[in-house]
């Protein structure tokens, strides 16, 4: 009966864990939408993974305008596996709960925008990184990429400045 009782809340934690993950994807701007399925893309066509990956939350994002409907984005999200397996095509999220024996992925992307389109030039940049490999190394090459796409379409640098 204990085990049943658990494995009831477990199911239901997971499902709670699924939709808030859900919600704070449509939350998100169509353009902002667009990259996170960019970097989720490049994820899920990795030789070794076998699961598919989620948007689970954003944890920090930047948007500034630089002119002419133009956009710099930069959003650094977690994505979680899920339990269905990447046979399973438009994988629903109320059908592929998240796993809990997988840790997070940690992900940047950083690109321009023109409207709500991604604009191949300069090319998007996509950095993920699962939780436990994460280095101080790693996060100042992330500043260091977006930098660069920052200031190629000539917008203001908030990642280069420092708070007070």
């Amino acid at each position: 009966m204990i085990h049943k009782l658990l494995a009831v809340i477990l199911a239901a934690g997971a499902f709670l864990a699924l939709t808030e993950g859900q919600k704070a994807h449509d939350q998100l701007t169509e353009l902002e939408k667009k990259g996170v399925d960019l970097a989720l893309q490049n994820l899920n066509s990795h030789p070794s993974t076998e699961h598919h990956i989620l948007f689970s939350k954003t944890l920090d994002k930047f948007s500034s305008e630089a002119h002419f409907d133009d956009r710099f984005v930069y959003h650094n999200f977690y994505a979680k596996a899920t339990t269905c397996t990447k046979q399973t095509e438009d994988p629903d999220p109320k059908q592929c709960p998240f796993r809990g024996d997988r840790p997070l992925i940690d992900c940047v992307i950083c690109y321009k925008g023109h409207l709500e389109n991604i604009v191949s030039e300069p090319k998007p940049y996509v950095s993920c990184v699962r939780r436990p490999a994460l280095t101080e190394e790693i996060k100042n090459k992330r500043n260091e990429q977006c930098k660069t796409i920052q200031h190629s379409i000539g917008t203001i640098t908030l990642l280069g400045t420092k708070g007070t």
